[in-house]
Order: structure tokens, then sequence, then C-alpha cells
């Protein structure tokens, strides 16, 4: 089952160059078809999506999440079952030279495509969990204190460091007030108790060690925490250019699509 984890962030790993020349020209051609699908595009805030990749890697990333969220949470229509195991499997099979590269094979994605269609819509509302007091989603206003915190910017460079490093110390490496608040308590609180992520990761356990016990064992999202989408999503941000990079897009809509599924 492990390995079946590793494969699902193996998919997301292929996007770490953030850019196609890292990829097969089978794995880059299917994803120049695959954007070309609007039902793909629309489900995923694709546009929006794609401002966060072309971000420079060190640059802070919090403007373009607000951006993102503002189309994925407050109007994208719902991808369906089939549109995201179409996706994946169709990636999947593309780039299964650049899977193997880190020890995928297709019985390993056959395993995980039906986990992350199950686990779609959970991850969304994950995503799009807001404060309703503030007016702001969870994920851009975590990322600004944690840039205030620790004197940092929010990039894709210092978030792959501070992966590692969270992986390799088993801790956050970042400070209570930051880590353990009611955006993450809500998260916490969905993905143990709608998804079956606790049998593959003791979520509950690394929780509790970082942020006491108290934290895991709430049964209610906290006060003025809520779902964000539709009309409960939140006017956090500058306006949705929905033609934004239009031409840039058209040829990374698909890689897109499968980073969007590795945010669950």
């Amino acid at each position: 089952m492990f390995k079946n984890v590793l494969a699902a962030l193996s998919l997301g790993a292929l996007v770490s160059a953030v850019g196609l020349d890292s990829l097969t020209k089978t794995c880059r051609d299917a994803v120049v078809t695959l954007s070309a699908q609007p039902d793909v595009s629309q489900c995923i805030a694709a546009n929006q999506l794609l401002n966060i990749l072309l971000v420079p890697a060190d640059d802070s990333t919090v403007n373009a999440a607000r951006i993102f969220l503002n189309a994925f949470c407050g109007s994208a229509p719902e991808c369906s079952p089939n549109t995201i195991s179409d996706v994946a499997f169709e990636i999947a099979e593309a780039c299964a030279a650049d899977l193997g590269q880190f020890g995928v094979g297709p019985e390993h994605v056959a395993t995980v495509v039906p986990y992350i269609v199950e686990n779609w819509a959970v991850g969304k509302e994950v995503i799009c969990l807001a404060d309703s007091l503030a007016n702001q989603f969870c994920i851009p206003s975590i990322m600004s204190s944690i840039e205030s915190a620790l004197g940092v910017e929010f990039s894709s460079n210092w978030l792959t460091e501070h992966v590692v490093e969270t992986i390799k110390n088993k801790a956050f490496g970042l400070p209570a007030e930051v880590a353990c608040v009611p955006c993450t308590q809500a998260a916490f609180l969905k993905v143990t108790t709608e998804t079956d992520i606790d049998q593959l990761f003791d979520l509950t356990s690394f929780a509790t060690d970082n942020c006491g016990a108290n934290f895991t064992t709430s049964s209610e999202l906290p006060a003025n925490i809520l779902i964000g989408t539709g009309d409960d999503a939140p006017i956090d941000g500058p306006p949705v250019d929905g033609a934004a990079r239009l031409s840039v897009a058209g040829s990374l809509l698909a890689v897109v699509a499968v980073v969007a599924m590795q945010l669950l």
C-alpha cells in the first residue's frame, strides 16, 4: 500500500521542474492533446492553476494561490469521476517512461487512480476551506503566516525543501502559531474522518505530537471555518483573469490536472 502512495506522489513529481522540457516527447504530446478538452480545463481552473506553476521558483506563490482558489472554489464546475479517471490514466500511460524513473509501473497506477477518484470531492473541500470571519481562503492565509513568522518567501523551492525536512524529521518544523491553527485543524478533521489516510500514514499521531491532543479530538469544524465553495467562497484577492497566459496553458493543462489531483 505504501508503494501505491509513492506512485501517487510520483505523478505529482513529474511537474516538479515546472515545465515540459524534462518530460519525454510522448508525455508532452499527451499533454497537448488533453489540453484541448474543455471539461478538463474548466473543472480544475487550469489557467489559474498554471499561473502558480509559472511563478519563479524562489518567488512567493501566495497571490497566485488566491487567484486559483477564487476560480477553482468559486465558479469551476465539478470534475466528473470519468474526467478525473481518464486524465490520470492517459497521463500515466503516455508518461510511463517518466514514471518509471520513480520505480512506478502500470500496476501501481491502476491502484492509485481509483483512490484519487474516490477522494477528489474531499480533496476539493479541504483545498477550499475558508475563514468566514476574515473572508479569506485558508491556504493563502497560512502561506502568508509562514512568510511572516519565518521571514521567507512561500516559494516552490522553499516548499520542496520544507516537505523533505518534514518527512525526514517527522515534524512540521513550523511554530505552533502557524501549523496548529483552526484552518489546519479543519483540514485534519476532514481528511481523517472522510478518507482512509490514517491506514496509510499515522496522521493522528503526527498531529498530536506536533499540535497536542486537543488538536485531534474535535468532531466539528472550528468556529468560522467553512467549506468555501460556490456561494460560500470568500472574495479573496485580485479578480481572476480567465484569459491569462492562454497560449502557454494550452500546452500544460493536462500536467496541471495531475497537479490538482495531488493536492488531495
